[in-house]
């Protein structure tokens, strides 16, 4: 993906580094106790080892507003749980989740812009994701960010909806 940085009004998506250790792991167990509040499972509880081994795989990208991490998604060239078929052209995101207080500055639909804008420099063909299927606001969500519903496969023990987009 590179480590490019990407400005977006008043953040910028950046390869996350150790630094951004507590934030994220802070962002994700906030986002997962929302939804579970909301009778939502779509992670397990991720623990700090887990986010600092992802963050130094290089996999972990975050929106960043003047040094407050207020989004993070992990992006992948390959997705062989649910995308075995998948072949290397596409990118694959996961785990996108933003600070329940910045909800409605766009900043989902606008991370995923900024791995749409990476995908087409690299000459990638499509970006790929999957959600909980019987998540239908998160599934309207990407609908209504381009994405198309492709189908619905099993996976960790549950039905994914898997979405992609054809990057032009």
């Amino acid at each position: 993906m590179g480590a490019s940085h990407f400005r977006l009004e008043e953040f910028v998506v950046r390869q996350a580094d150790e630094q951004d250790i507590p934030s994220v792991f802070s962002l994700l167990s906030k986002t997962i106790r929302w939804l579970e509040s909301r009778g939502l499972k779509q992670w397990p509880r991720y623990s700090v080892e887990w986010v600092a081994g992802e963050i130094q795989s290089g996999a972990v990208y975050v929106a960043d507003c003047e040094g407050t991490v207020v989004g993070m998604m992990r992006l992948f060239t390959s997705d062989p749980d649910v995308w075995p078929e998948g072949g290397q052209n596409a990118i694959y995101v996961h785990t996108l989740a933003v600070d329940h207080d910045m909800k409605g500055d766009s900043i989902g639909l606008r991370m995923l812009e900024w791995v749409e804008v990476q995908a087409r420099e690299q000459g990638v063909k499509y970006l790929r994701l999957d959600c909980v299927a019987e998540n239908e606001k998160l599934c309207r969500y990407y609908e209504d960010a381009g994405f198309d519903a492709v189908d619905v496969v099993w996976a960790w023990g549950r039905p994914m909806r898997r979405f992609q987009l054809a990057v032009v």
